[in-house]
């Protein structure tokens, strides 16, 4: 008896097979009154992913090119289908892979979506060093270039301006070449620990100076610590110049 149960099963799997492997892929709302479906091709989804981002893009201020769009495929749609609609991010920021949804609808019957990837370099003028700075060396107009590079695939921080970084220095090693950011560069110090200055406090109507020792290093507008020596306590003070710090009251 299992025998044969086992038997019948064998066939009607047997049966089944064939319909399974050959039939065609089922679309939402498609075919179901008999309609006839149209194969959009991957080349005119991937052409007008293409427009739909060069227009997008028209606004960003700097040339760009569409490198590559992935995941256009052929899609087959009912006939009367309307126009295909794309959607992507409203807010199209410097990156360089934008996803966008690929929606091809009619009213509530019909539905097929796909999403696709662009590929896109963003080209745009960054501030690189044209040699090697050592830790803590002041940067100068020589030491530095204007280079075209893809800025999608750069930081934020990166500097656009050669004049934003002269007179800083580098916190560390730097490589030629290299695009500048703000992480790699500091205001050089224009007071050091151990430097003596004048510290100054102002407060209602009065000026009081004094006489100070500088506890750490700091560029102008930094807060340093300062050793009063009349008081032999330290403060914070704001530098004004290489030779005074001022308090805030």
């Amino acid at each position: 008896m299992t025998e044969k149960r086992t038997l019948t099963c064998f066939f009607r799997l047997f049966v089944w097979i064939p319909f399974v492997f050959f039939m065609e892929p089922h679309i939402s709302g498609a075919g179901q009154t008999g309609e006839e479906l149209i194969e959009i091709p991957a080349s005119r989804i991937e052409a007008e992913v293409g427009e739909h981002f060069r227009e997008k893009l028209k606004g960003v201020g700097y040339p760009f090119t569409i490198k590559n769009i992935f995941g256009c495929r052929d899609v087959k749609v009912p006939r009367a289908y309307p126009d295909m609609r794309i959607h992507s991010e409203s807010d199209i920021g410097l990156k360089n892979r934008f996803p966008a949804d690929i929606v091809f609808s009619e009213g509530t019957e019909f539905e097929r979506r796909i999403r696709v990837i662009a590929d896109i370099e963003i080209l745009g003028v960054v501030v690189t060093t044209s040699k090697p700075l050592a830790r803590f060396q002041p940067i100068e107009k020589t030491d530095l270039a204007l280079t075209t590079r893809d800025i999608s695939q750069i930081r934020s921080n990166a500097f656009f301006r050669i004049e934003d970084v002269i007179g800083k220095r580098a916190r560390r090693k730097i490589k030629a070449k290299t695009v500048l950011r703000k992480d790699l560069v500091e205001l050089r110090p224009i007071v050091e620990r151990g430097d003596m200055v004048t510290v100054i406090l102002e407060t209602g109507g009065f000026k009081i100076t004094s006489v100070g020792e500088v506890r750490q290093k700091g560029g102008r507008g930094d807060m340093v610590r300062v050793e009063n020596l009349d008081s032999k306590k330290d403060v914070l003070a704001r530098v004004v110049d290489k030779n005074t710090v001022r308090i805030d009251f």
